[in-house]
């Protein structure tokens, strides 16, 4: 009688763990798969990956040489893949695309899009930039600000490494 209860229990616990333990792994498969594109684009321009955070459907990375910033992010439509040398940036900063909605207690900004944006050293040259978040692609936040501003320190870093 007490082994088909602890049988019986295992079984309802284990099925209880199984999601968990399906969403953790096809998590690391994804961010397996984006760290090999980072890489394969590193290797493309004679680089590697340093330092490299995750994101929901992208990944970014710094070269361990800090001479390249590099970007993949995974879209329905068409694939992200971005290489920017360091040296040639002027400015880098994070831009928050906000849309503005009216509540009871006024009027509020919700951050409809986030971007990294890298500004390069000729100014006739369009921007970079990396998008972090879009409201058309995930509802809320999570964890992109904070990346994103994380990101703006290193890449920041980076540059004041290659101007000395």
């Amino acid at each position: 009688m007490e082994l088909g209860t602890i049988i019986i229990g295992l079984i309802i616990i284990a099925l209880c763990a199984a999601p968990f333990i399906f969403m953790a792994r096809g998590r690391k498969r994804k961010q397996k798969e984006l760290l090999n594109k980072l890489k394969s684009i590193a290797q493309s321009n004679n680089t590697d990956i340093g330092n490299f955070d995750f994101g929901p459907g992208f990944v970014v990375g710094l070269s361990s040489a800090k001479n390249y910033i590099l970007f993949y992010k995974k879209k329905s439509e068409q694939d992200i893949e971005k290489c920017i040398p360091v040296d040639n940036l002027r400015k880098c900063e994070v831009k928050e695309t906000k849309q503005r909605i009216r509540s009871k207690k006024g009027t509020e900004g919700i951050i409809d899009k986030l971007e990294l944006v890298l500004y390069p050293k000729d100014q006739s040259a369009a921007p970079n930039s990396f998008e972090f978040y879009n409201s058309d692609d995930f509802l809320q936040l999570n964890g992109e600000l904070q990346l994103a501003k994380k990101w703006n320190g290193i890449v920041k870093e980076a540059m004041e490494f290659h101007k000395s």
